[in-house]
């Protein structure tokens, strides 16, 4: 029997199925769309504003995004002193602002993360200043519920920074490393079930990765490689952690891959300057992060993206100056 009436001629039925190829194109086209998460744009600091009221005028870090073609570029809101950043899987942006409170040898560094949604609403994690508590570090989950910080605490650290764990409406909060060493970069797996971070300890005084539940437990020890490393950051689906390195000996960077168990490390790409802070786009397959610009010199930077897989690396924008730990989001 034919698939098509009987009064269909031949060129009816050739565009029929055309129609039905390029109706299932789409429909390919559109279930790649959604396993990607839809639309997505890289956030990231750069630029400072000022507000003034009579004569006292403060100065505020701008957080800024862009699509990953470098269009559209659009300001989400101001922090004052931004000093980290991490995103949840709906486009919220979780900013680590540092301040510094009277001055000379009565100065004192004070914490705060700010939660900015899509819709540019900021809201404010710890309600009270924590005295003592000087954060350098953030990592939030995917569906936004729990931070980590990484923190120099003066009630419980001695000096040396461990991690800490918090709700976003600043319940919980309470410290999850405890021993020697420097626990630093900390970032959560969108489930928010392991802790990625950078630990200092033992001869070799470089940071590693190590790898441990927010339930607590011990920590697992995933790279050993001589290099710097730091800023890892865990793959939508939680398998592999990508991380930048650094080389003391060449003093050049680079971004690397390893899986969530240790296995399978591999470098992605060099990046010329020190500390590279890769982030996964939503779908997992490619990486954000920011750059020097080749034969620019020091401090001239912009944003760039490149495969997860590897692969060279394509330029977002050099439109703006200084830009500072990009995100990947969908789009806010």
């Amino acid at each position: 029997m034919s698939d098509f009436p009987i009064h269909l001629n031949p060129v009816h039925r050739f565009a029929v199925v055309v129609l039905l190829a390029l109706a299932s194109l789409f429909a390919l086209g559109a279930a790649a769309a959604d396993a990607a998460g839809g639309p997505t744009r890289i956030v990231f600091v750069s630029g400072k504003a000022h507000r003034c009221k009579g004569d006292a005028c403060n100065g505020f870090d701008v957080i800024r995004s862009v699509t990953p073609h470098g269009r559209g570029a659009k300001q989400l809101g101001l922090i004052s002193s931004a000093y980290d950043t991490a995103s949840t899987e709906s486009g919220t942006v979780a900013v680590l602002s540092r301040n510094v409170a009277g001055g000379g040898a009565n100065s004192n560094t004070f914490t705060n993360v700010y939660l900015i949604t899509p819709d540019g609403k900021r809201k404010a994690v710890f309600r009270k200043r924590i005295e003592g508590f000087n954060a350098t570090g953030i990592g939030i989950s995917g569906n936004g519920r729990l931070i980590v910080l990484a923190a120099r605490y003066d009630q419980t650290t001695e000096g040396r920074s461990k991690l800490f764990l918090v709700r976003a409406d600043g319940s919980g909060f309470r410290q999850l490393t405890t021993g020697p060493g420097r626990d630093e970069t900390p970032a959560l797996s969108a489930d928010g079930k392991r802790i990625v971070f950078a630990r200092t300890a033992g001869e070799s005084r470089k940071p590693e990765l190590y790898v441990m539940l927010t339930a607590g437990g011990e920590a697992v020890r995933l790279t050993e490689n001589g290099l710097t490393d730091v800023n890892p950051v865990f793959s939508p689906n939680g398998r592999t952690i990508a991380f930048g390195q650094y080389n003391e000996r060449t003093h050049r960077g680079s971004i690397a891959v390893v899986g969530a168990d240790g296995s399978g490390l591999r470098t992605l790409i060099s990046t010329f300057g020190e500390y590279p802070e890769p982030d996964f786009s939503p779908n997992g397959r490619n990486l954000a992060y920011v750059a020097e610009i080749p034969k620019k010199g020091l401090y001239k930077s912009a944003l760039y993206t490149v495969r997860a897989s590897g692969g060279h690396r394509s330029l977002v924008t050099r439109a703006f100056e200084h830009p500072l730990g990009a995100q990947w989001t969908l789009r806010p």
